[in-house]
């Protein structure tokens, strides 16, 4: 196979480009059975490579000639931490989706890079450093993912084991306060000195902390859920995989395992030499290309078909993140009034968000949840809206919520509406709760959740044995329509997110909707199938394994709902899913009144939930019918 390398780098910095890097590793594999070309006429493929950014790679896709004559066999070689899933080809971080496989292939990090790997560690070298450690496991890094800091938080037997947080004092690629030279010579040492190696993901899926483990004979424990191991390497050999929910009990299960340090080192060496070190680099990466080619003509066209939506997203990502950087550091509750008469400070990085766009009913629900909400938190509450509500929220209910953003307009589609809600959070830890809900007990503990996942929503991570009906659609045949392995039956009326994440996930949510979903399963309104919002989220949610909150579900279910009691409530949250009993519907009627009456806030808050339950009570007819024609059809039962 020939490679044609595509360097999207500007001219100043084409000497110290990735396609110079991978010229140089080409140079050291003279028995490799691919090699570089420059003809793109004649290559077998185009390698883009320094596509660093968003609009550096959204602006070649969109303009490049040769890019759009050879579209066929252009390739992608990314070092992203959160790649652009735009093209197909090599990712040194890729994270576990279903699908994956038809256009990307999983690469290691780019040791040989300067002033990337750690100049103290001998890539080259025939044997391992020799040694006798005395540590059992050690970890010296950043906080920058919740399974680093479970790391942190977990109790590490003192005198066997060495874990620092190095947030304020350390940077990898920068060194310390002191010479950078020394912090990289330290970073060895300690990493010498033990048996184990502890290697969490950050910010990206893959550390290039487990390579480095390898190069110097350390046996590396993942802890990484989605990442994707490069093909190649028998990492069951060498690695030791801990689960992310696991960290705490790392001192017990490497304890178990602690004789087997040496073996295991040993092969994670030979490992790196075979498939990661400067003479075999390039022929790791040219085998998983050739792997890819053949069959990638799918995928590419799945990507193509996502580019109305994705190319602007991605290009307009730096500015996407910095201004949710400067909302976050911005954000801070003002201390107005609250009907409790409490406001918490120091609660700005988390807090509560509902959405209202559209219809006034909307908007005087969400002032009703707001209001029953702040009988059992703290934390600062905000609201979502268009910009005519966003005027009506100023003038007549400035006191309920402590911020009013606006939604991105383009999330102002069809149901789109909560994938904008990312966006527009005005706090990193965002708790979401819908407008048609009214609060009945605390929520706050459900943002734990987060120190686990990016993304937490109700309901479960369903497999093509567990067929289910959601919203109509067998989840069975939704896994077979769009390639899934999982599927993610939600409801979106509550779920918590980490913003600076679940930006990428909301806007990967809205392309499927608009791209995927809708134009697939417009036609199934027809026949009483609903097409909202959870379809995306349930075919994004199975892609990406997205997190559940713990059972049990925080919030009533149609069933639990038939026998609800108000002034016994067993859950915190009443989410109008389903036809209220008439006495709860009296009760919750009646609260709202009062709330409102104790909070001096306007409106008439019995119109719009009467207006509410009947407009339930007409679903709850449409869903019988529903249910009773998939039974005839020989379907599923939901109830």
């Amino acid at each position: 196979m020939i490679v044609a390398l595509k360097s999207l780098a500007p001219p100043s910095q084409i000497e110290s480009s990735q396609a110079k890097h991978i010229s140089w590793l080409a140079s050291l594999d003279a028995r490799c059975p691919h090699s570089l070309g420059t003809d793109e006429e004649s290559a077998d493929a185009i390698l883009l490579t320094d596509a660093v950014g968003g609009p550096r790679l959204a602006g070649a896709l969109r303009r490049d000639p040769s890019i759009k004559a050879h579209w066929d066999k252009v390739f992608i070689h990314s070092e992203e931490a959160r790649p652009f899933r735009l093209v197909p080809g090599l990712y040194t971080s890729l994270a576990r989706r279903a699908g994956d496989e038809e256009f990307a292939r999983a690469i290691g990090y780019p040791c040989w890079t300067p002033n990337a790997m750690n100049l103290c560690i001998d890539q080259n070298a025939g044997v391992p450093p020799e040694r006798e450690p005395e540590l059992l496991y050690s970890f010296i890094g950043r906080r920058s993912h919740p399974v680093r800091d479970r790391l942190f938080r977990a109790s590490h037997p003192s005198g066997v084991t060495l874990v620092v947080d190095s947030t304020d004092i350390y940077r990898h690629f920068v060194g310390g306060a002191g010479s950078h030279e020394d912090a990289q010579r330290r970073y060895v040492e300690i990493a010498l000195r033990s048996r184990f190696a502890l290697c969490p993901r950050g910010w990206a899926t893959s550390t290039l902390r487990l390579y480095e483990m390898m190069a110097l004979g350390v046996a590396p424990v993942i802890l990484a859920d989605e990442w994707v191991a490069p093909r190649g390497p028998d990492w069951d050999r060498f690695a030791v995989f801990v689960p992310e929910r696991l960290a705490a009990d790392l001192p017990g299960i490497l304890k178990e395992r602690e004789d087997e340090w040496r073996t295991l080192g040993a092969a994670a060496f030979e490992a790196f030499r075979e498939y990661f070190s400067p003479q075999r680099q390039f022929r790791t990466m040219t085998t998983a290309l050739a792997d890819l080619l053949p069959g990638a003509a799918g995928g590419r066209r799945r990507l193509r078909r996502r580019w109305p939506l994705t190319l602007p997203a991605v290009a307009a990502r730096p500015h996407i993140r910095g201004v949710a950087r400067k909302r976050a550091a911005s954000a801070a509750p003002r201390g107005s009034r609250d009907p409790a008469g409490t406001v918490a400070p120091s609660a700005a990085k988390r807090g509560y968000l509902t959405m209202a766009v559209g219809s006034d009913h909307y908007l005087e629900m969400a002032v009703d949840m707001a209001l029953s909400l702040r009988e059992h938190t703290r934390l600062p509450v905000a609201i979502a809206v268009d910009d005519r509500l966003g005027a009506l929220v100023r003038d007549r209910y400035a006191g309920v919520f402590d911020f009013v953003v606006s939604v991105p307009p383009r999330f102002l589609k069809g149901r789109a509406l909560k994938y904008g809600c990312a966006e527009a959070s005005p706090f990193e830890e965002t708790i979401f709760v819908d407008a048609d809900c009214v609060v009945l007990g605390s929520l706050d503990g459900m943002a734990e959740a987060l120190a686990h996942v990016d993304m937490a929503m109700v309901g479960e991570l369903l497999t093509v044995d567990e067929d289910q009906m959601h919203h109509g659609f067998s989840t069975r045949a939704l896994m077979g329509r769009f390639g899934l392995d999982r599927y993610l039956k939600t409801n979106s009326g509550f779920f918590c997110f980490r913003k600076s994440a679940a930006i990428e996930i909301m806007d990967e949510c809205l392309a499927c909707y608009l791209t995927e979903a809708r134009p697939a399963l417009r036609g199934s309104i027809l026949i009483g199938r609903w097409l909202g919002d959870e379809i995306a989220f349930g075919i994004v949610g199975g892609r990406r394994r997205l997190g559940t909150l713990p059972e049990p579900a925080p919030m009533y279910w149609p069933r639990e709902i038939e026998q609800l009691d108000l002034r016994n409530p067993t859950k915190p949250l009443l989410h109008m899913l389903w036809p209220l009993p008439e006495s709860a519907l009296e009760g919750l009627v009646q609260g709202t009144i009062e709330r409102r009456r104790r909070a001096g806030v306007p409106g008439d808050a019995e119109r719009h939930w009467r207006r509410e339950a009947r407009s339930l009570q007409w679903m709850a007819r449409r869903r019988r019918l529903r249910d009773q024609l998939a039974r005839s059809l020989g379907g599923a039962h939901i109830a």
